[in-house]
């Protein structure tokens, strides 16, 4: 049991947290009430946007807008590194069949009015046939700046007419190289149409 002078400490204590948690939430509620009609009186106030909410939009938008042009640059220079790809590809596939077949196959540019095209045929209208030995671009804002006239393949001996393609659009530009032996490659173009 607790003395008669502690049992009285004890019951003070009690009444004193008691009466300032009652005073506590008195004054909460009062402060919650003038906040309440603080913020209504400062909303009938205002007639506009302040400063600093101006200035935080703006950096906002600023900030999507360059995400936004580095993402397009991005996807203009995945289009062309796809195109080059697929040029590629196309003269890898021209390569094995001259050199499996023992034939030739001379490359030939082609243009009308959907845009350019590489074809291995013989016939000038070979743009518009959907052979195997005719490739068009997967996308239409590449061009085809460059390309080594008499460019093939010659299967007899496994070899090339040596040169290069160039493709280009507005994010740089791709080179298509074939070496005498008949290799491959792609590098991306410098200025003075050198690879890097």
């Amino acid at each position: 049991m607790l003395e008669r002078g502690s049992q009285k400490n004890v019951l003070l204590l009690i009444i004193q947290t008691f009466f300032a948690c009652l005073a506590g939430k008195a004054i909460f509620r009062r402060r919650a009430r003038a906040n309440r009609r603080g913020i209504l009186c400062a909303m009938n106030r205002e007639h506009g946007y302040t400063l600093m909410e101006t200035l935080v939009t703006l950096t906002l938008m600023m900030i999507l807008s360059v995400g936004g042009l580095y993402g397009w640059q991005r996807w203009q220079q995945q289009r062309l590194w796809q195109t080059a790809v697929q040029v590629r590809d196309f003269l890898v596939f021209l390569r094995d069949d001259a050199n499996a077949y023992n034939r030739d196959r001379v490359l030939s540019v082609g243009q009308d009015e959907e845009g350019w095209c590489l074809s291995a045929q013989a016939e000038a209208s070979a743009c518009a046939s959907g052979s195997t030995l005719t490739l068009r671009p997967r996308w239409p804002g590449i061009s085809l700046a460059g390309v080594t006239p008499g460019l093939g393949f010659y299967g007899l001996r496994s070899t090339a007419w040596a040169g290069n393609l160039r493709l280009q659009s507005e994010a740089g530009s791709w080179s298509i190289v074939i070496s005498h032996w008949g290799r491959i490659r792609l590098c991306r173009s410098d200025s003075a149409g050198g690879c890097q």
